[in-house]
Order: structure tokens, then sequence, then C-alpha cells
């Protein structure tokens, strides 16, 4: 569907109509479009875009996020600041195949040479006035898919399809508050209001996620505590990690070969991570250098077969231990349980790898979601105030489909030049590389979700949003996806990630926007042009 150029909101349209010139004959058109709708053929081809793409959409984050994860799952202890530089190198990967195939449908480069390459016939300050606002769109642009990139992969795609997922409503929704001085109306407000708590809700849901999963992760401090408290397991850890190694491959020499290679790959990981620790032994000291030589006198004193009750600690047990030794040691208990005779090393391998990746797994959905949904709230205002600003911006490149274009493929090319400053600054004494990850998997993953969160919805968003008159469309448009995304979560993750907050907000949802469509024919054909059409086409 093309878009009307003559549809832009003006300095006045908070007083008058909002329509520039020819506002009758455009009108009559979007209301000739409107007519058309009421066909059930065409409102069910429009219904089932918007569930297909909202599936489509979902789908691809969902193996995005789960591939990351269980990628980078060893370094959940990470701050924001050490996962940041991987986040800006994924960037460019995530806008390069929606820039190059929108490039080749739309055919940008004319107008880049045009605008940034020539020699100017114009009024020089006009000139440079639209090259400042394309460059500053680029970034801002730029800025906002690192945001919802960051989001999606730390808060899920199950929450970021309760905030931004639903992304037809959302439209309208923004369109309502900044056209709301034309259109007042008490049930457009209580919509407004109740969309805004269903997002409160999902925050404090993503809140208390992070609060038990912080809980579950200190239970097993105890755990780590009595696995480092004996002195055999010190002795060991401090001596070298070859006698451990035999211990280790004597556990599970009854197990299959791929048990044992796999408890080997895990160990030597291990082991390279604690020689990191050990040299940074002095400025975090976890056991004194006279703890160890004591512990050394106490095991040739004690015989091997001597009970574990019988052997207690010299020392001060409330002493503080290294935050980097609680993961390390959360590791070695997932791949040697048996090293010892304690109540804690006679679980059996298979039992003690599930509860520890269990664990892990539970640990990696509920960290960070807090964060993660207030990015994806971040990225989803910036998203709408840069289609707000730039819709006669859009007029003066020549149409909103080619200004996209223009704008995402210069956003990929300020991408590359932050990766590759990420990768030479900070990712050299990082402890992730960004290409040591980089596979044929990933990048696949990443180029399917590209194009169908960038590419594929720009084409489709025109069609779909001229049916937002159904408001069965809409709250449908809204049910369909948090099913889809609910089903697949509770299949990954379990009937935990269903909370009474996560109901109580879809509920929400689904009220206040069929209040905000409810309207009558006129109403909603004059919003309609003014800014609904408009707003999807300058995305």
């Amino acid at each position: 569907m093309k878009m009307p150029n003559n549809l832009v909101v003006n300095s006045s349209s908070m007083r008058g109509t909002g329509v520039k010139n020819g506002s009758k004959r455009v009108l009559g058109s979007n209301a000739k479009r409107t007519t058309a709708l009421q066909n059930p053929l065409t409102f069910r081809t429009s219904l089932f875009l918007s569930f297909f793409t909202q599936i489509l959409r979902f789908f691809s984050l969902y193996l995005l996020h789960s591939l990351f994860h269980n990628t980078f799952s060893y370094s959940l202890s990470f701050t924001f600041t050490q996962y940041l530089p991987l986040y800006v190198f994924f960037l460019p990967f995530f806008l390069f195949p929606s820039a190059i195939t929108l490039s080749i449908l739309q055919k940008p480069f004319q107008t880049i040479s045009s605008l940034f390459l020539s020699t100017p016939n114009d009024n020089p300050l006009r000139i440079l006035s639209l090259r400042t606002k394309i460059l500053f769109t680029s970034f801002i642009h730029c800025i906002s898919s690192l945001l919802f990139l960051i989001g999606i992969l730390r808060c899920g795609p199950f929450h970021a399809v309760l905030l931004q997922g639903i992304e037809l409503p959302l439209l309208y929704f923004y369109a309502l508050i900044f056209q709301t001085r034309m259109h007042k109306s008490k049930t457009k407000t209580r919509g407004a209001i109740l969309l805004f708590i269903g997002y409160l809700l999902v925050w404090i849901d993503a809140r208390k996620a992070d609060h038990n999963g912080n809980q579950n992760v200190d239970q097993n401090v105890d755990l780590e505590r009595n696995f480092i408290d004996n002195r055999e397991h010190s002795s060991l850890m401090r001596n070298g990690t070859q006698e451990l190694f035999h211990r280790m491959e004597h556990a599970v020499r009854n197990k299959s070969e791929m048990m044992i290679e796999k408890a080997k790959a895990g160990f030597h990981r291990v082991s390279e991570e604690f020689q990191e620790i050990k040299k940074n032994q002095k400025q975090n000291p976890f056991l004194n250098t006279n703890q160890f030589h004591d512990d050394d006198e106490f095991l040739e004193k004690v015989p091997r077969n001597a009970d574990d009750s019988t052997r207690k600690h010299p020392h001060n047990e409330t002493e503080q231990l290294n935050p980097q030794m609680h993961s390390h040691i959360r590791k070695l208990l997932a791949i040697v349980p048996e090293i010892s005779n304690t109540n804690v090393s006679k679980m059996s391998m298979i039992e003690a790898q599930d509860e520890i990746d269990v664990n892990s797994e539970n640990h990696c959905h509920s960290k960070h979601l807090e964060s993660g949904v207030i990015f994806v709230i971040i990225s989803s205002i910036l998203t709408q105030l840069f289609r707000e600003y730039n819709r006669k911006l859009s007029l003066e490149i020549g149409g909103a489909k080619k200004y996209y274009s223009v704008t995402l493929l210069l956003s990929t090319f300020l991408s590359i030049l932050m990766s590759i400053f990420v990768n030479v600054v900070s990712m050299k004494s990082h402890s992730i590389q960004g290409f040591s990850v980089l596979n044929v998997k990933f990048l696949l993953c990443i180029i399917f979700s590209s194009l169908f969160y960038l590419g594929f919805p720009f084409y489709t968003r025109g069609f779909i949003a001229s049916s937002l008159t159904h408001s069965m469309h809409v709250v449908s448009n809204s049910l369909i996806p948090v099913i889809t995304a609910a089903f697949l979560s509770i299949f990954h993750y379990g009937t935990e990630i269903i909370t009474k907050w996560i109901c109580i907000s879809v509920l929400c949802q689904i009220y206040g926007l069929f209040l905000m469509t409810y309207q009558n024919q006129n109403e909603f054909t004059q919003l309609h042009s003014t800014s609904i059409l408009d707003q999807t086409h300058t995305c």
C-alpha cells in the first residue's frame, strides 16, 4: 500500500483538522479504504497477516534468546558493563540482513549519494540541516535497536511480547497520546490508564522474579561452603588439578564414554578459570598460607577412611569467601560430585548435573529480568518518538519506505563502527571474545531474527493498520501473540513463568485496548488519516 505524501501533521494540528492541503480528498480516500475493509475476505487477510507476523517475530526472538544464553551460560555472573561490549559486537549482525534486503528493494544509494556526496544545488543551510537530522535519527535508531537487543536477551521474549510485541495497539496508543487534545474521551483515557497498569504489572513481575532468582542462588552457599571446608578438597585445589582429575575420572569410570568426555571437557574449562582465580588470590585471599599448611598437617594425621563428622574445621567458619570462588565451586560440584566421602559428594553425577542444569536455567531466566523490561520500554519509547519526529523529513527524501531504508542502512554503518571500536578497545582483554562464538547456527539465527523483526513487518504493517477500526481485531491481535509466547515459554521454562501479575497484566492490556479502539466511524477516519497511517509508514 502506497503512502499518501500529503498526510502530514502540521504545526496547527492540535487546533484544526490536522491535515495540510487536500484534506477533504485525503479523508475521502481513507474513508473508502476503511469501507473496503468491511469486506470479510480483506479483514480475514489482514487478521492472518497480523497473527503470522507476530508469531514469526516471537519465534525468531525466542531462538535468539535461547541460543545466546546457551552459549554464554557460564558467564551469568558477569555484570552489565562486562556484557555491554558483547551486545555492541552483535548489533551489526542484527541490523545488516534487513538493511541489505531493504536496500535491494528500495535502492537508497542514489538518495545517500545526493545528500552526502554530491555538491548541493539548493540552500546549503537547508542541506546541512537535512544531513544532521538524518544522521541523528540514524543514531537514535541504532541506540533503540541496541536497547531492544539488550532487553530481549535479558528479560526473554515472553516479557518483550507483553511490552513491545503488540505493535499495532502500541501505534494506536501513541497516536492517541500525541493527538489527545483533538480527541479527548473518558473511554480512551481509561484504556490508556489500563494499558499503563498492564505494563507496570509486567515490571513488577520481573522485579519479583529477580528477587526469587537471587534467593535460589543464595541457597547454594551452604553447599559450597561445606565443599570448601573439606580439608581434602582444599589440599587438592591448592596442590594442583592432576590428582583432582584422577579422582574425577575414577568417579565416572563406570559411566558411559560420552559422560567421561563431557566431564573432561568441562573440567579443563573450569580448571582454566580456577587458575585465573588463583592468580588474583593475593588481592582477594580466599584462604591464607598458614591455613594451607595446617590443612596439610591435619590431612596426614587423619586416616583416609575416617568419618567426615570427625573432621572438624580448626578455623573460623564465618570467614568470608571470594565471590569468584563461589562460581568456581558451583561448577566443580556439577562436574566432580563424588570426589570425597562427604554427604555432598555422594550424589550421583547424573543427579548433580541435572540439578545444576535446572538451577542454571532458572537463574538464566530470572536474572536481570527487571533491567531487561526497562530496556524494552525505553526502546519502545525511542522508536515511537523516532517515528513521530520524522514525518515531514520522510517526504523530503522521497517517501517513507525510502527514508526507512536510508536510516536503517546508515544505522548499520554506525553500528559497524561501534562494533569495531568496542572489539579493539574493550573486548581484547575481555573474557568473552565475540568472534569465538560466531558459527553458522548463530549467524542464521541472527539473520532470521533481523528479517522477521525489522524487514518483513515493515511491509505488512501498513496494510494491517488499516483494519484498526475493528475492536475485535485489536483484541485478537493482542491475544494470539501472548498465547503463543506463553505456550512456548511454558514448554521451555515451566509453568512458573505464568504468574498472577502476568495474567492480570494481559487482562488489563486487552480491556484497555478495547476501550481505546471503541469509537464511531467519523472519529476513527479523522484520527486514522492524521496519525495512524502516517506513523505506521514512517517507522
